[in-house]
């Protein structure tokens, strides 16, 4: 009888932090998307200091969640926006609008990817 205490309380235990862990993708990528979406529209306009202030806070939101992203996705994804990152510091340095742009699109889409690919559903059951 205990054995099927323990099995429950550790399938409890494995399904509570699948979801928290979803909640937790979800809600962080949204913050550092929302922030972006600053940066996104600063550039638009060519306004490059509040772009790069815009996009320093992005990059500290980015640092606050990176130690957790790690436990919760596959390496690759985060590797991916790493790189996507260091492109739009150099991008942002050399002050090129038209890249900056699009590597900012980009990088919103491998934010919105990772949220939505972990997002508990039918097709990633099956």
């Amino acid at each position: 009888m205990k054995i099927y205490l323990y099995l429950i309380i550790t399938a409890l235990v494995v399904v509570g932090f699948s979801i928290w862990g979803v909640f937790f993708l979800s809600t962080s990528s949204e913050d550092v998307i929302q922030e972006l979406e600053t940066t996104n529209q600063a550039l638009e306009i060519e306004n490059w200091q509040v772009a790069q202030n815009s996009y320093q806070q992005v990059q500290e939101k980015w640092d606050h969640y990176n130690h957790i992203w790690p436990m919760l996705i596959e390496h690759r994804e985060i590797t991916d926006i790493e790189v996507s990152f260091e492109k739009m510091n150099v991008l942002m340095e050399q002050k090129d609008l038209e890249l900056a742009i699009r590597e900012c699109a980009n990088l919103e889409y491998l934010l919105n990817h990772v949220a939505r690919n972990e997002k508990i559903n039918f097709q990633n059951i099956l």
